[in-house]
């Protein structure tokens, strides 16, 4: 049986970070506090273990009392359609209710939505994710911007 402490650890580790340091300064934590959660000197709450299971991408119920698996989270249910199907998806959806949009925007209209959401899920809050975010919703007003007249 792990602690709620071996758990966190391992939370971090699966999500890339090497050592507490670098997880608290990416997310912006207290790292006193965060230390603390992480060498089980302060046990977790409910609203603590929401954070960093949103953070990590693992479930507050396992965080918390090692219910369920680590990845039983929304984000995780989500996870097992790989990028091609919810494309292929999300464009069949676009294209029936905006029949007027030609096929090659609307797979770049739902291209460039994917990325916005896979940018935020995957974010650790550097220079160079905000660089891609911006990028991203860049070529989103590209799509939603009408063309210029000459």
């Amino acid at each position: 049986m792990t602690t709620q402490a071996q758990r966190l650890a391992q939370a971090r580790l699966n999500a890339g970070y090497a050592n507490p340091t670098d997880a608290a300064e990416a997310f912006n934590w207290k790292k006193p506090s965060y230390y603390c959660h992480e060498n089980g000197s302060r046990a977790l709450t409910r609203v603590t273990a929401a954070k960093y299971g949103k953070a990590f991408k693992v479930s507050p119920a396992w965080l918390l009392m090692n219910q369920g698996r680590p990845e039983d989270t929304p984000m995780g249910q989500l996870q097992q359609y790989d990028r091609d199907t919810l494309l292929l998806a999300f464009a069949s959806l676009l294209e029936a209710l905006l029949p007027e949009m030609d096929k090659d925007e609307v797979h770049g209209l739902v291209g460039v939505a994917l990325t916005l959401v896979e940018l935020h899920h995957m974010r650790k809050r550097t220079v160079k994710d905000f660089d891609k975010l911006s990028r991203a919703v860049k070529d989103a007003a590209t799509f939603a911007a009408p063309p210029e007249s000459e």
